[in-house]
């Protein structure tokens, strides 16, 4: 754990240089990075959406048919809001309440739970409302307590924070709206960017965590574990976060190096595509492809590049339309490699 953590520090160390190189193109790769964290989040909320259904919602802008559409859509106005404002959210519960209206609008009303307590004032003996209200503020006061004092290690803190919330059952919640889970969710990352890790600039945490659901349920629940008595150890979602977060770093490297030697190199835009399509494992491939390796290149230089391969009889259209494939006819000889993402958003827009 000790290991990861300096591997972790030593990538964050770096957060000011990655912001550098890809200033030019860090609109690009955050709208790239919203439509995946929208994606694999829905999928975590498992809405009952097709695959096809859910990433047409999650790239354009289309009317809603249904309650579960409608939390796609809210997803993404969420998201936007955090990856490009994260620095303005406000430890308070009024933003936590304000997140979770956000994410749910226009499908249930969230609130805060109120429990009946015994007054142990001056009406001892009689019941009075308590809003869980008290409870949140409680929560942030301790963590930003914690925090300025510098005494614990932010990531270590920020899963200590976020065992507690899940816990504390602050928000009204049904079998089919888990408010306070989901909530829970976007607050950890929330904190995580705000405070240290800025690769949710660049690569999808929520991708990470979709892949990894039964360990992070399984790190939630061990963690859980004797919380109303005092006694929970959040060592095991501690170590899973920083896990995630390290995937997040090394994509982000590998993004880095890429971008670097493209900038070095002598080749043009379209050259850089024509490679990058050679290196694609497998033999068929889309323009989401593309505009996923390269968030950084107009969707009209990718598409002139394809018409250009498809004269000189190097690829094969297999389809038209949204979801058409090629499929590569040559293979380049070069000694640039790196790996290809697997994630197909076809036809991506890609505006900056």
């Amino acid at each position: 754990m000790l290991l990861d953590m300096m591997k972790l520090y030593r990538y964050s160390g770096k957060d000011d240089y990655y912001n550098l190189v890809f200033k030019k193109d860090l609109s690009a790769y955050r709208n790239v990075n919203i439509v995946e964290e929208v994606y694999y989040f829905a999928k975590i909320m498992d809405l009952g959406l097709t695959d096809e259904r859910l990433k047409l919602l999650s790239k354009k802008d289309i009317i809603p048919k249904n309650n579960s559409e409608k939390i796609v859509i809210n997803l993404k106005n969420v998201f936007k809001s955090i990856i490009y404002n994260v620095q303005k959210f406000d430890l308070v519960p009024n933003e936590a309440c304000d997140l979770a209206n956000s994410l749910y609008n226009d499908v249930y009303k969230v609130k805060f739970v109120v429990e009946k307590v015994k007054d142990d004032g001056p009406f001892k003996g009689t019941t009075r409302k308590i809003d869980q209200f008290v409870t949140l503020e409680g929560l942030f006061n301790k963590f930003e307590s914690l925090r300025k004092s510098k005494d614990y290690e932010i990531s270590l803190l920020i899963s200590n924070f976020f065992i507690d919330f899940i816990n504390s059952k602050v928000f009204e919640e049904t079998d089919n709206y888990k408010v306070n889970d989901y909530i829970g969710y976007l607050l950890l990352y929330i904190l995580l960017f705000k405070f240290e890790f800025e690769c949710f600039n660049y690569k999808s945490f929520f991708k990470q965590i979709y892949e990894n659901m039964k360990s992070f349920h399984n790190a939630i629940s061990q963690c859980s574990f004797n919380w109303s008595s005092g006694w929970s150890n959040c060592t095991l979602v501690h170590k899973f976060v920083v896990e995630q977060l390290l995937v997040c770093y090394d994509l982000t490297e590998g993004e880095l190096v890429k971008t670097t030697h493209m900038r070095d190199s002598k080749f043009s835009k379209t050259e850089d595509v024509e490679i990058t399509i050679s290196h694609f494992p497998g033999d068929t491939f889309s323009k989401g492809d593309i505009q996923k390796a390269h968030p950084n290149i107009s969707l009209k230089t990718i598409e002139r590049t394809l018409e250009r391969l498809q004269a000189e009889g190097k690829i094969e259209a297999l389809g038209t339309g949204r979801s058409a494939k090629w499929m590569k006819k040559f293979k380049i000889q070069s000694g640039f490699e790196y790996d290809a993402v697997s994630f197909n958003f076809d036809d991506t827009e890609g505006k900056k």
